[in-house]
């Protein structure tokens, strides 16, 4: 994807993405929709949050695009995760052959 913007300047998209990453409550929710708990049910139980406040966060996840449904699911988006991380990696000049 080529876009008109100045490199010096971070992308937009991250810090969206970023935000939504700097919450603990969310990276659990993140953490255990990759381990499988992908309704919202689920999710309140196994973390012990009301379906309220969840739903808030996973709205927040959603708008960043770290989340996605099918039907009633939740699912991590494998994809915006690694875009926005070689993207970020490009930003800062971090080569491939330096992350161990």
């Amino acid at each position: 994807m080529v876009e008109d913007r100045d490199p010096n300047q971070p992308h937009s998209r991250w810090t969206q993405i970023y935000k939504a990453l700097a919450d603990e409550k969310r990276l659990r929710i993140l953490r255990a929709i990759q381990q499988g708990v992908d309704t919202l049910p689920a999710l309140s139980a196994d973390i012990g949050m009301p379906k309220t406040t969840l739903h808030h966060h996973l709205t927040l996840l959603r708008s960043a695009r770290l989340v996605t449904m099918e039907g009633s699911r939740y699912r991590f988006d494998q994809y915006t995760w690694s875009v926005c991380r070689e993207e970020l990696e490009q930003y800062l000049g971090i080569e491939s052959d330096d992350v161990s």
